[in-house]
């Protein structure tokens, strides 16, 4: 096995993810859940509904809430795994507001974060000494540090490696950007990999009743809005979000640009009509002002942001 060392410190930021995509390149989902649990008025016991894969993608939760929340409380458990994101769903029924006079059901991302990332898939072998990488995802940091499906993994800094647990606790108990020590042993040979953890984003997601005239009132004083859309936290240090709303049905095109123009988010939604709502991460992007942009039918709204990296 042969390493780039000196390369590693300098590239491995590298791997950290970046927002710009084409609407035809969406992120690839590698794994979804959901699990409902419905109890119908008057009922004893609840329900459940447990979904995943293509199951779970094709799900409507909205279409599902409307249809069933007059006579039953509900509860929503979901998960929906990429690379560069993890979307964290948890809906509970009991919580809705139920005097607001709105019964628009909209998405609501109730927080943005970041967790350490090391880059890779890994399974137990069977012997239980080590694990088996099954897949390097293309510029992560373990993608770049020179990692390879194949390669056995023993220890990651002083943990013995014996189960996809013990990877994920390793890494979720580190820092982003701080440097791992990675065992790797390869017919016989033995190796460690210095790498510095790149991140990902982490979205929790809920629903909620929502009204046109109060989408924004919730936001503070760090908003940036022309009252369909509002742009916060604004100025930002990172990662900010973005929520439209419109309850006119037509073709929805989100871009965001920099100050030259080069676009680095762009994103399509046919027949749309409600609350779009997402969140961006500008972290490896340099300080300034950027632009995002909203076309609907012959409509735009354009707002501002300020990135303030450290």
């Amino acid at each position: 096995m042969k390493r780039l060392y000196f390369a590693v410190i300098v590239l491995l930021l590298l791997g950290q993810p970046i927002i710009a995509q084409e609407t035809e390149q969406q992120e690839e989902v590698l794994a979804q859940s959901l699990m409902i649990s419905i109890k119908k008025h008057g009922a004893k016991n609840s329900e459940y509904i447990v979904k995943s894969g293509l199951e779970a993608e094709q799900f409507n939760i909205e279409k599902y809430l409307k249809e069933n929340l007059d006579h039953a409380d509900i509860r929503i458990l979901g998960k929906v795994t990429s690379y560069g994101k993890t979307i964290k769903i948890n809906f509970d029924s009991k919580k809705l507001n139920q005097d607001n006079e709105c019964q628009t059901l909209c998405k609501k991302i109730t927080s943005v974060s970041k967790m350490p990332l090391l880059g890779l898939s890994a399974v137990a072998m069977d012997d239980l000494k080590g694990l088996t990488v099954e897949r390097v995802f293309e510029g992560s940091a373990a993608d770049i540090a020179g990692i390879e499906q194949g390669d056995i993994i023993t220890f990651v800094g002083d943990s013995i490696m014996q189960s996809g647990c013990d990877l994920t606790v390793a890494v979720g108990g580190a820092s982003i950007g701080e440097v791992l020590d990675i065992h790797l042993e390869d017919d016989n040979e033995k190796e460690i990999l210095p790498i510095v953890l790149g991140y990902k984003v982490v979205e929790n997601v809920t629903y909620e009743y929502c009204c046109p005239e109060n989408i924004s009132l919730e936001i503070g004083n760090q908003v940036s809005s022309n009252n369909q859309l509002t742009i916060f936290p604004n100025p930002t240090d990172g990662l900010t979000q973005l929520r439209f709303y419109n309850f006119e049905t037509g073709n929805l095109e989100i871009n965001m640009t920099d100050v030259a123009g080069q676009v680095i988010y762009n994103r399509s939604v046919k027949e749309f009509s409600g609350v779009f709502h997402e969140s961006f991460d500008l972290t490896n992007y340099p300080s300034g002002m950027y632009f995002i942009q909203v076309v609907q039918g012959n409509e735009s709204w354009t707002e501002k942001v300020v990135l303030q990296t450290k």
